[in-house]
């Protein structure tokens, strides 16, 4: 690149051998002629100091015609103190904003509320006034899906001094239209116990037996003048069934566990990346994500930033338990069943079998439960 020239004139009684000096020295003179006995020529401005040096060897008198380029016009200024300042405060008041959260932002939520998201990123270090670079960015968006279960995936980015979470939220089964025609099976062999009938016909009665898939309440019902209508079933049935589950858990298994996070930290200088700190050396496995935050000056990109690599350690651990450990364990994985997916259910009866071997320690549990079994089933008409 060139960083500028300079225009001279030169004039003195060994002319001749000063030029070819200037050739054996490897000074560049570009556009250069002589005329009425002085020597005209543009050289660059990083020769100029040796270009002096040999001109006084030959007692060559210099007069500089003209300055072009970047380092004539910033080095006149140079002892222009306040210039210099200024432009360090405002250098620095660049870093400060380009590096300071001033906003953040939510995108891709429905059923969550905003509050809820900009609460727990708070409490996360994602807030106005936190520096971007010493938030854990991959580390905020796991807790930000364990804080809220409604939350399927979570991505949390900055550009500049913008914070932006964008989220997807767990689906949910689509309801059939009102105006639909259904029926109403049960999805378990069960004993019904007790049916409430809103819109639909009956079939069968309390204390009967059903089969997976049978239709209690009918979408189609036939009416006093022998004609068959089409609608859509509403109501709950309640029965009691069995349910059996196995639950496992190993003396010894091995699990991912994460370790310590590091960063590494570059300089992007108009595209040039110069590191601020050491690689990461060793055969480790890591996470790696990159946030490359920009400088910015009203909002606009500048060529000028830091890129941020987050090294977060993947492990294998071996973890060996006790026949107690593996008992706590195992309630632990029970009790995280029954949570989910008997809440709202009537466990009646609640039977263990105990089985253990030099590999693992089993629970074998059958339930008896009383709950909802209907559900919905759309009624395809020809």
């Amino acid at each position: 690149m060139n960083a500028g020239s300079i225009s001279v004139r030169c004039r003195g009684q060994k002319l001749n051998k000063f030029i070819n000096a200037l050739r054996v020295n490897s000074v560049e003179c570009r556009s250069s002629y002589t005329k009425q006995e002085e020597f005209f020529a543009s050289i660059l401005y990083i020769d100029i100091k040796k270009f002096k040096r040999i001109a006084k060897e030959y007692n060559i008198e210099v007069f500089i015609e003209n300055k072009k380029g970047i380092l004539p016009g910033v080095l006149k200024y140079k002892k222009r103190y306040g210039i210099i300042i200024g432009l360090f405060i405002a250098a620095s008041f660049i870093m400060y904003v380009s590096n300071t959260v001033m906003t953040v932002e939510v995108k891709g939520n429905e059923r969550v509320s905003n509050g809820a998201i900009f609460s727990v990123a708070k409490n996360l270090g994602i807030k106005k006034g936190k520096n971007v670079q010493n938030i854990n960015y991959s580390q905020a968006e796991k807790s930000l899906m364990s804080a809220i279960p409604e939350i399927s995936w979570a991505n949390i980015q900055h550009t500049g001094n913008r914070v932006l979470i964008t989220v997807a939220e767990m689906k949910t089964a689509p309801e059939i239209m009102s105006k639909s025609p259904c029926n109403i099976i049960v999805t378990k062999d069960a004993v019904v116990t007790k049916v409430t009938v809103r819109t639909g016909q009956l079939f069968g009665l309390v204390g009967m037996p059903v089969k997976k898939g049978q239709v209690v309440i009918s979408g189609i019902y036939t009416s006093l003048n022998n004609q068959n209508h089409e609608v859509h079933a509403e109501g709950e049935i309640i029965g009691r069934y069995s349910e059996h589950m196995i639950f496992t858990q190993p003396f010894k298994e091995t699990k991912t566990i994460y370790g310590n996070i590091k960063t590494s930290k570059k300089i992007d200088f108009f595209g040039l990346k110069i590191p601020v700190d050491f690689a990461l050396k060793g055969n480790k496995t890591y996470n790696i994500t990159v946030e490359d935050t920009p400088f910015q000056i009203f909002k606009k990109d500048l060529p000028i930033g830091i890129i941020k690599n987050n090294y977060e350690e993947v492990l294998q651990k071996e973890f060996i338990y006790s026949l107690e450990e593996a008992n706590n364990l195992l309630e632990k994985q029970v009790t995280n069943y029954e949570k989910n997916f008997l809440e709202n259910m009537t466990i009646l009866d609640k039977k263990c079998n105990f089985n253990a071997t030099s590999e693992y320690l089993q629970f074998d549990i059958t339930y008896k439960i009383e709950g909802e079994i209907g559900q919905e089933s759309p009624l395809f008409i020809k």
